[in-house]
């Protein structure tokens, strides 16, 4: 499992610089200098605050271990469209928005959101009460009490359907091109792929899109997969490189990667080409010309061989 944890410290290294620059701008709305702190400036500060989200879109929320409680902002709420008549607790609300698949039931909130005790990122489909479908990405950033125990979870949530979905050109693009397109967050899940990829690799779009692709790939390119990843995290910039994929028939397939990172969102935009037939025929040649250079190194030492035999025996 050790790649999983290099994951997500991959992918929480442009996250943390990204959820920095977000509490900065957030927080600077709520700042004085020189002024005493009374309960009407506090109270100021807060519709400060919730202007500041309304501004930037972007909610905050907390859960509490040890009560189970979690405490939304008004800007959270309207993210989730939640329903004032809903029978049940708010992280109740939570889980019925999200894909079972997602958010099992036997989940234990604390693994889900904090397991390893470092920030990250989730991104999450939800389906709101309205019916509403969006793309949700939330931090989690632990919070510890004073003997450094992880009692709770803070972060930010924010709807990303439209930078990710657009209106119907993305999904136009993504449904019919023979290309193998696919989004993908750098904790190391498809987020989209486009239906190719379920015809090339034999995997519904269920089950590509609930495990890891890290899964998918020759355990001998795993390394050198990870690598690349933290370098695209780090540099932000277009990069080519190959691997190695296993189909669902056992199958193993050459894949031709292109990616680009948006740093916003901290999810990669990536096109893939199977190489499969090029590569093998290249293998194929280059194991051809081996041969045959192997065949012509044995004949000149055995030309050479006879040559000192005559030569012998002239002598």
């Amino acid at each position: 499992m050790g790649h999983r944890r290099k994951l997500q410290q991959i992918g929480s290294v442009k996250t943390k610089a990204n959820l920095l620059i977000l509490k900065n701008r957030i927080k600077s709305f709520g700042k004085s200098v020189d002024v005493e702190f009374d309960s009407a400036r506090l109270n100021e500060e807060g519709i400060l605050l919730e202007k500041t989200e309304q501004f930037f879109n972007v909610g905050r929320w907390t859960y509490n271990f040890k009560d189970e409680a979690m405490n939304w902002s008004p800007e959270t709420y309207k993210i989730f469209e939640y329903q004032d008549d809903y029978n049940g607790t708010l992280f109740d609300f939570f889980k019925s928005c999200i894909d079972e698949i997602k958010f099992p039931k036997d989940s234990q909130s604390k693994e889900y959101f904090n397991s390893d005790g470092i920030d990250k990122v989730i991104n999450h489909p939800i389906t709101t009460p309205k019916g509403s479908k969006k793309l949700i990405s939330f931090s989690t950033t632990p919070v510890h009490n004073k003997l450094d125990e992880i009692i709770a979870v803070e972060g930010f949530v924010m709807d990303i359907t439209h930078r990710v979905l657009g209106d119907k050109g993305l999904d136009n693009f993504f449904n019919l091109s023979h290309d193998l397109h696919c989004i993908t967050h750098m904790n190391g899940y498809f987020l989209k792929v486009s239906p190719s990829w379920i015809d090339f690799l034999g995997f519904s779009e269920k089950e590509l899109l609930t495990r890891s692709f890290l899964d998918l790939l020759h355990p001998d390119d795993l390394d050198k997969t990870l690598k690349v990843m933290e370098d695209l995290v780090s540099t932000g910039t277009t990069t080519k490189f190959e691997n190695r994929y296993i189909k669902k028939s056992g199958e193993i397939v050459y894949l031709n990667w292109n990616c680009n990172i948006d740093p916003e969102t901290n999810l990669a935009y990536c096109n893939a080409i199977n190489i499969t037939q090029t590569k093998l025929a290249r293998e194929e040649l280059e194991t051809e010309l081996s041969s045959k250079d192997l065949l012509l190194r044995e004949i000149h030492h055995r030309v050479k061989n006879n040559l000192q035999i005559i030569s012998s025996i002239l002598s």
